[in-house]
């Protein structure tokens, strides 16, 4: 990405959050029947009567329905909880050479299995966003100058959490 934004651009990333990923793994027992029925359907796609690894493959389809599986390139469902943190994300991205310049979440509650489907509206969403957290972080990011980047690499750069500013919002 640094590659292709211009010294004074910026880039705009939103990211899923820790509260998205707790409650997409709280979620992830009501929608059980669902999770069934398409491990089932790979399986008996992937299989033959004759297939000698047929166990490996019907194990491993049941572990994808009991465990909730990862969102992310890296970790497991437990440890992304840290991974979507914003303290998480600000970290990644000063160590690839962003700054950023703002965060702020979408404010709108959302999980990874569609909770409620379209039964919820963007302001029933939102309401819910402020009892139960936002689904998303968003940044807006620009690449760190030639003297930003020297100080980082001393390690005398920390990312700072003063940059996610929920004032964004207030009218």
């Amino acid at each position: 990405m640094l590659r292709v934004v211009k010294p004074d651009g910026i880039a705009i990333h939103l990211m899923p959050s820790a509260t998205w990923r707790f409650w997409t793994m709280c979620t992830h027992y009501p929608f059980f029947p669902h999770h069934l029925k398409k491990a089932a359907r790979s399986f008996n796609s992937r299989t033959s009567s004759a297939d000698v690894g047929k166990t490996k493959r019907l194990l491993d389809a049941m572990c994808e329905v009991l465990i909730p599986s990862r969102h992310g390139e890296r970790g497991n469902v437990l440890t992304e909880l840290y991974l979507f943190s914003r303290f998480a994300w600000l970290s990644l991205f000063h160590r690839t050479g962003w700054r950023v310049k703002v965060c702020f979440t979408n404010r709108l509650f959302y999980t990874g299995h569609g909770l409620f489907g379209s039964l919820l509206g963007l302001r029933s969403r939102r309401f819910m966003s402020h009892l139960l957290g936002s689904a998303c972080n968003i940044f807006v990011l620009a690449p760190l100058s030639k003297n930003e980047t020297a100080f980082f690499h001393l390690g005398k750069h920390r990312p700072e959490l003063n940059v996610c500013n929920e004032q964004l919002y207030s009218k």
